[in-house]
């Protein structure tokens, strides 16, 4: 499985966490990976079973956002033109 995600998402294997998980909408099993790589890739997942049915969906994670504070825990808020309620 991994050496397939590497494939779809040009990431290097030791970037991907495997799983078997069972959806809890649509209580299906779930196998496959998910992409561990800090880009606009993580998050991302290969799914290759679906109740033990081969299938190879590729679902991209929400893109990231920038964090409005730094590693240090220091807020910067960028500056506020309008606001909406």
């Amino acid at each position: 499985m991994i050496n397939r995600a590497s494939e779809i998402l040009d990431v290097k294997l030791d970037e991907f966490q495997e799983f078997t998980e069972r959806d809890s909408f649509s209580n299906n099993i779930l196998c496959g990976v998910i992409c561990k790589r800090s880009d606009y890739r993580y998050g991302s997942m290969v799914i290759f079973e679906i109740n033990e049915e081969p299938t190879e969906q590729v679902i991209y994670g929400t893109p990231k956002l920038n964090y409005p504070f730094d590693r240090g825990g220091h807020f910067h808020w960028p500056k506020i033109v309008q606001l909406e309620a």
